[in-house]
C-alpha cells in the first residue's frame, strides 16, 4: 500500500474561494503532470514554489480551471513522501474533477486519515502524535487545541520515554544487584520502593492530564 500514490481533496466539503487537491506517493509528480499545465512552459517545476497554470483535462483535451501546483520533494514533506497539492477554486464539481482524473492517471483515492497513518509508518510521527492531529481537527475548545498542540510537539512521548528509561533502569540495577553482590552493586529495598512511587506519581498526573483534557 505505501507504494502506491494516493490522492484526496484536502480542504473541506462545500463551496469557497479556494480548495486544495493533494497527492503523495513516489508518482505524485508525474501524474499532477498529466492534469497541470504551467502557463511558463516551464521544463522543471521547482519544489516548494507555486506554479501557475491551468488544469488540463486530458480526456475531453481542454483547460477547464486555472490553478497553482506546488511541490513538495521527501522526506521534508508531512508523509515524508513525494507530495504536490494543487490549489484552485473551491467548487466540489472542479475538485473532484481534479481527484477523479488523478485516479485515471494511476493515483489511488486516499482512505480516511491515511496521509497520517504514512506519516506514522514513516516515521514522521509517533502513535500518540497521531492522535492528537485527530483532537485538534475534532477540539470543541481553544484549550483542547492547547493540550494536543503540545502533545504534537512530542511532549507526551518525550515523558512517557522518560518514564520507560527511569524502570528500565531501576531493573537494570536490581538485576546487577542479585548476579554480582559481591561487587558492591547492592540496591536496597527503601531505594528501589522511593523510584518506583516517583514513577508511579508521574503516571497517575499523566493519566489525570488525559482525562482533563
Amino acid at each position: 500500500m505505501l507504494e502506491d500514490t494516493i490522492i484526496a481533496i484536502s480542504t473541506p466539503l462545500g463551496y469557497g474561494g479556494l480548495g486544495i487537491v493533494r497527492l503523495s506517493g513516489k508518482k505524485s509528480l508525474p501524474i499532477a503532470k498529466k492534469l497541470f499545465k504551467s502557463k511558463k512552459k516551464k521544463a522543471q517545476i521547482p519544489p516548494r514554489h507555486p506554479i501557475l497554470g491551468n488544469l488540463y483535462h486530458f480526456e475531453q483535451k481542454e483547460f477547464f480551471e486555472e490553478a497553482f501546483l506546488t511541490y513538495i520533494p521527501s522526506p521534508h514533506t508531512y508523509t515524508r513522501e513525494d507530495m504536490v497539492e494543487i490549489s484552485c477554486h473551491g467548487s466540489p464539481v472542479i475538485l473532484e474533477e481534479v481527484v477523479r482524473l488523478g485516479i485515471k492517471a494511476g493515483a489511488r483515492h486516499a482512505r480516511p486519515g491515511e496521509f497520517t497513518l504514512r506519516a506514522y509508518q514513516r516515521g514522521r510521527i509517533d502513535i500518540l502524535q497521531a492522535e492528537a492531529i485527530n483532537d485538534i481537527i475534532q477540539a470543541p475548545s481553544y484549550r483542547q487545541v492547547k493540550i494536543s498542540f503540545s502533545q504534537l510537539g512530542g511532549s507526551l512521548s518525550q515523558k512517557i520515554a522518560s518514564l520507560r528509561n527511569q524502570i528500565i533502569n531501576l531493573l537494570s540495577q536490581i538485576e546487577a544487584s542479585i548476579e554480582f553482590p559481591e561487587e558492591g552493586l547492592r540496591i536496597s529495598a527503601k531505594q528501589i520502593s522511593k523510584t518506583m512511587e516517583k514513577a508511579i506519581h508521574s503516571l497517575k498526573k499523566l493519566v489525570e492530564s488525559y482525562i482533563l483534557g
